[in-house]
């Protein structure tokens, strides 16, 4: 995808722990940002809380790591030409804008139909995950 456009200087993984309550889940979880860590990642998380609405008794889990990733992105950006960005979320259509101002190229990698078409947009280049399935996924 990117062999001929130059050289992965940092990798940066923002992903949202499991809730201390799923301890099954979170030894898989350390396993994995641990191998992350090893390949050179800088690993951001934060467990998920679990939000109950009181009035249905309905419970959600919710993991939250925009403001870290934009804010990380953006003070990093005097380090780098372009960036990858594995997100569909439209929220960051802004920091791709702000990106772009600063003469930043900024790559959108997601599925189209989990891409918000501002973030399409905004972005420098968009890359469908899905027509690199046969370079990334184990056979």
């Amino acid at each position: 995808m990117y062999a001929d456009q130059g050289e992965v200087t940092e990798a940066h993984y923002f992903s949202a722990a499991p809730h201390y309550e799923e301890t099954r889940k979170i030894a898989k979880y350390r396993a994995f940002t641990r191998m992350l860590a090893l390949m050179g990642y800088t690993v951001y998380d934060k467990e998920t809380k679990i939000m109950r609405d009181n009035a249905t008794g309905v419970e959600k889990k919710k993991g939250n790591l925009d403001l870290e990733l934009a804010l990380t992105t953006f003070s990093l950006a005097d380090n780098f030409d372009q960036c990858a960005l594995f997100s569909g979320d439209g929220d960051f259509a802004i920091l791709v804008d702000k990106l772009r101002h600063k003469g930043k190229q900024v790559h959108c990698v997601c599925t189209h139909s989990m891409t918000a078409t501002e973030l399409i947009n905004a972005a420098h280049r968009f890359v469908d995950l899905d027509s690199l399935r046969d370079k990334i996924e184990r056979k």
